[in-house]
């Protein structure tokens, strides 16, 4: 049912029009006393009638000029008196339910609350379930749910704020003192704080939060700006700013100088590596340290050999990890080893394993980070070839360091081809029966993104994690 407070004015109206009633009749509201506290009990069916024939009677009353009930009770209204439900025991009263506005100098409330209209709030106010607002909320002092509570639009604290659950506001958030949630907080738009606020749990914001004060939280999502100092992210990592990370922490000329600082150390640890007695080269382009040469290895990262040595019908049709050196069981094979490292199938990519721990050949994805820090496709490919002056030398710049060499390639049916003419390295990223793969060649600057069949044989490059 819905239960709407009276005026005092409509208070008293309604104590000068129950003395019109002589008949006698069962009391809707009944009292107790036990051990000294006072029990209160109300049956809704004879309120209901009582409140019926006061309907009536009122409408009924000659020239009178008291507005109808239907009229003060549609309002809604509860000037400036104290509700508090909490030092009796009712039966037969479900939420808290206003049309209009609700205003007291303090509410206590262990039931739901439902208010369409205003809530004003000047002194404490609790609620043992939950409280759900779909116009204002005004809090003067303090506010205390256990539950969850839900505002459609604007809520405005001035004093102490403590939610045992969650808190969502679809509207704008103001604070001007402390405000304390255990659960997740979800704002849908803007969220101003110029006091303490401690979160608990989460804090999401969809449009724009603005902090003169200290926010305190485990988690932190904004989608907007943060303005303000924000401190104390159990779950956060700096990675996930992604805008306002300029008034965090640091000036935007101080988190310049970290990041030259941490590329430096980052160059001073992509220097050399060495994997099953190899000692490679390593390059940092961009954020990413890359090998400087092909990878050369004959066993995968736990030991376990990889098969080589395969006939022409043999590795046409392995399904299995292979490895072969171009002009395998030739006169140039230890040659063509030394210079251009091994070729693998994309099976053995595919296992994960090819690259020592912590490294990983390039995905799909990652290929094209690198050219596009290097001025795109079209021309990424001068930059990563070995120059003229290298040892051994190709036809690019190299003012990458990728250093890339024409290893040639091993084709399906085992054929070998294209060694001083072509560099192909495998992604690791298939392409249904295909896989992804880049080439440079001798031809011009481009590098070539390509899928083929996976069983035929390319040189392999690995990039750290």
């Amino acid at each position: 049912m819905k239960f709407h407070f009276l005026s005092s004015a409509s208070f008293f109206l309604f104590l000068s029009l129950s003395s019109w009633a002589q008949e006698e009749y069962q009391q809707p509201v009944t009292t107790d006393t036990s051990a000294g506290r006072l029990y209160t009990t109300i049956n809704p069916d004879l309120l209901q009638q009582s409140l019926d024939t006061l309907f009536a009677r009122v409408n009924q009353s000659p020239g009178s000029s008291t507005p109808s009930w239907s009229t003060i009770l549609s309002n809604g209204s509860n000037p400036g008196m104290d509700i508090d439900f909490n030092a009796y025991d009712i039966t037969g009263l479900g939420g808290l339910t206003s049309t209009g506005t609700l205003e007291a100098d303090s509410l206590t409330l262990n039931k739901d609350a439902d208010i369409t209209g205003r809530l004003s709030v000047t002194n404490v106010a609790a609620f043992g379930d939950s409280l759900s607002v779909s116009g204002y909320v005004t809090l003067g002092d303090s506010l205390e749910v256990v539950k969850a509570v839900m505002v459609g639009q604007t809520l405005q604290v001035t004093g102490i704020t403590s939610l045992g659950d969650s808190l969502h506001v679809i509207g704008n958030v103001d604070f001007d003192a402390l405000f304390h949630v255990d659960g997740a907080a979800t704002f849908g738009s803007t969220l101003t704080v110029t006091g303490e606020s401690i979160l608990n749990d989460s804090l999401k914001v969809n449009s724009g939060a603005n902090i003169a004060g200290t926010l305190m939280a485990d988690s932190l999502s904004v989608m907007d700006v943060i303005n303000g100092q924000v401190r104390s992210f159990g779950n956060h990592t700096t990675d996930d700013l992604a805008q306002g990370t300029t008034n965090l922490y640091m000036t935007s000329n101080e988190r310049d100088l970290i990041a030259a600082m941490a590329h430096a150390i980052d160059s001073l640890s992509c220097t050399w590596l060495e994997y099953q007695d190899v000692m490679y080269e390593l390059i940092l382009i961009g954020d990413q340290c890359w090998f400087a040469e092909n990878l050369r290895s004959t066993k995968y990262n736990n030991d376990a050999v990889i098969p080589s040595s395969l006939e022409n019908d043999a590795w046409e049709t392995t399904t299995d990890g292979a490895m072969t050196i171009y002009d395998e069981g030739g006169a140039n094979e230890a040659k063509n080893l030394a210079t251009y490292g091994r070729l693998y199938n994309w099976y053995a990519v595919n296992t994960g394993k090819l690259c020592p721990l912590g490294w990983h050949v390039p995905s799909d994805e990652e290929w094209t980070t690198l050219t596009d820090y290097l001025g795109g496709e079209g021309t990424a490919g001068s930059k990563m070839k070995s120059s003229a002056s290298d040892t051994p030398a190709w036809n690019g710049t190299n003012s990458s360091g990728f250093s890339g060499l024409p290893g040639g390639w091993r084709y399906d049916d085992g054929a070998f081809d294209y060694v001083g003419d072509l560099g192909l390295w495998w992604s690791s990223s298939p392409d249904v029966s295909y896989a992804w793969f880049r080439e440079l060649n001798s031809y011009n600057d481009s590098v070539d993104r390509s899928s083929d069949y996976q069983r035929v044989g390319f040189s392999v490059r690995c990039v750290r994690d």
